[in-house]
């Protein structure tokens, strides 16, 4: 691939990895707006940008970008850098589910999603004292998440599908366009 055709494909890159950041900054403020707590396409996009992109910059970027973003204007929190270390693991497993069948793409986007209620749930031990700093606190910390962690599971998995559905039918669109 000689260099321009490299500068295309990276400002092509760009401009789909703005279009998913907008996206999902807009979306996650609507559901936020919404009341429908922790649904939001983030998560899968952590998930996918680890499986679409070669290059892991844009992987990690991409969804701590959207993150950052619509927390400026829903709302800074102290737990930010937790979530975005959980963010950064979905994108680590859409790394490893790159290329392998549909299941461990299901299996990773429910894993990223368990992950992602355990890593943030354990705000009891550095956050605000909602919770006793003892194994029952954790405990009751983890149940009064639960409803949240529904909503994340739910919409992992359909922004997920939605997401690696429609960059497989791109992708296979293109494929076919070069051979023509």
């Amino acid at each position: 691939m000689n260099t321009s055709q490299n500068m295309k494909k990276l400002n092509k890159n760009v401009i789909v990895a703005t279009i998913l950041v907008l996206s999902a900054v807009l979306l996650r403020i609507i559901f936020n707006k919404l009341q429908m707590w922790n649904f939001s396409p983030i998560t899968a996009m952590a998930l996918f940008a680890g499986y679409a992109y070669h290059d892991k910059r844009f992987s990690f970027i991409i969804p701590l970008s959207a993150m950052f973003i619509s927390d400026l204007i829903i709302g800074l929190h102290d737990g930010m850098l937790v979530v975005y270390v959980a963010l950064s693991m979905a994108t680590l497993i859409g790394i490893y589910v790159s290329g392998k069948q549909v299941a461990h793409i299901l299996a990773g986007s429910i894993i990223s999603s368990v992950l992602f209620y355990l890593v943030t749930n354990l705000v009891i031990w550095y956050g605000p004292e909602l919770y006793a700093q003892n194994w029952d606190g954790q405990i009751q910390s983890y149940m009064a998440a639960l409803p949240f962690f529904q909503s994340s599971l739910v919409s992992d998995l359909i922004f997920t599908a939605i997401f690696i559905s429609a960059f497989e039918l791109i992708r296979r669109g293109e494929t076919a366009t070069e051979r023509a």
